[in-house]
């Protein structure tokens, strides 16, 4: 969600905006945060609105020949890495960059392309409850943010309370990690619910088809 922009200056002020409502001289900075009990991945997509597109392709194209090569864009995720920050209950987690793509040149200036970075925290996460806290700084001056935690595939893991600050510059969630044992217990109880049904439902099918057989 864009930030309120309160002006206190006489004048007229119009602010011009997309169609998805992004403001065109902002950078939308949108983290998605994927936890299970083995790591936990930091997606984290950046947006350029038309007006400050040029200076973050400045910042890309080190070599100014509007081309962006694989390891300009490593370099620039490199730089964004050291603007984050991840704890596992309060203690800091070290994030790697493991990904990072970009649209066109051309997309980025139309205000139509994305910067896509991935970073993993290896874990693991033992079983019990932990606070999971992520912050990202950078590019703050000019710069939107969104923050959402992904419904884990790991079923041993489940997510409790989110909290976030006003501009969801930092995230903190509530995980519960189940023992492992307990994951294989609900699988196996799953399994006998489902077999427990085909089987009533089997024994209903034969009662009502065996008066049928007897009128032939």
């Amino acid at each position: 969600m864009t930030r309120p922009r309160w002006l206190a200056v006489v004048g007229l002020s119009v602010a011009v905006t997309r169609v998805d409502g992004h403001q065109l001289d902002e950078l939308l900075q949108s983290t998605k945060l994927d936890v299970s009990s083995q790591r936990v991945s930091v997606a984290l997509t950046l947006s350029p609105g038309t007006a400050v597109a040029a200076e973050l392709i400045r910042e890309l194209d080190g070599d100014r020949d509007a081309r962006l090569s694989p390891e300009e864009l490593r370099q620039f995720g490199l730089i964004v890495m050291r603007d984050l920050a991840l704890t596992v209950d309060g203690r800091p987690a070290a994030i790697t960059l493991v990904r990072a793509e970009s649209s066109s040149i051309e997309e980025l200036g139309d205000g139509m392309g994305a910067l896509r970075l991935q970073f993993v925290a290896a874990g693991p996460l033992p079983p019990g409850q932990h606070r999971v806290r992520y912050q990202n700084v950078h590019a703050s001056d000019g710069s939107v943010y969104l923050a959402n935690a992904l419904e884990p595939t790991d079923r041993t893991v489940e997510i409790g309370r989110q909290r976030r600050d006003y501009f969801q510059r930092s995230l903190e969630l509530e995980v519960a990690v189940a023992p492992p044992h307990q994951r294989a217990a609900g699988g196996v109880m799953l399994a006998a619910a489902v077999a427990l049904l085909v089987v009533t439902r089997g024994r209903r099918r034969l009662r009502v088809l065996k008066p049928l057989r007897s009128l032939r």
